[in-house]
Order: C-alpha cells, then structure tokens, then sequence
C-alpha cells in the first residue's frame, strides 16, 4: 500500500531468564490442575507471539516495555525491550508480587 509507514514486523526473542520465568510458572500451575500448565505456557506463548506486530505500544519505563497479558492468567505482564532487529523478551512475572521486589528482579534480570 503506497504511504504505509508502519514499522516492520520484528522477531521475538526469549532471554534465558524469560525462558525460565515461563518453565516455573507453567510448573506451577501443573501443579495447581493438572492441564493448567500447559494452557498457561500455551496463552502465554501467543501473546509473546503478538510482540512482532505489537511491540512498542505498551508503557515504557527505561527502555523496558510492560505488556499486560489477558484471558486466564490477568495477573502477568511480559517486560521487554526493542532492539534494531528484534524484540527480547526480558522476564514474564506474576504482578500481585510487591511491586518493589519486581522493580529489584528486573533490575538484575537487565545485568544478566
């Protein structure tokens, strides 16, 4: 379409601590019914997903992007940040944890 300045679709990329942020809750949510693991990794991929058309347009605070997530799991957010040829999934945390002890693990997880 001539005059479409939309930005290109971006890969997504999960950093190793996002990896195992998403390993643990889905394990714990196993363990809460049998299934729920697999439906939380399943909800969550997909909205991870939508970071190559969607990044960017979530709050930002120094540099770290916040996505809510819908549907069965309202509670987390996926954090992460825009690079020149893709998206970096930082961290996907449960938001009912003391907003300070999130501000202090994305604080490490960024030095890792």
């Amino acid at each position: 379409m001539e005059g479409d300045e939309r930005e290109p679709v971006k890969r997504v990329e999960l950093g190793n601590g996002a990896k195992r942020d998403l390993f643990e809750a889905s394990t714990f949510w196993e363990l809460q019914e049998s299934g729920l693991g697999d439906r939380f990794y399943d909800e969550m991929s997909l909205e991870i997903l939508s970071l190559e058309i969607l990044s960017g347009l979530h709050p930002e605070r120094n540099g770290v992007f916040r996505m809510r997530v819908g549907g069965k799991f309202p509670y987390y957010a996926v954090f992460y940040r825009i690079e020149v040829e893709n998206v970096l999934v930082l961290a996907v945390i449960d938001q009912r944890r003391d907003p300070a002890w999130v501000r202090a693990f994305l604080s490490r997880r960024l030095r890792e």
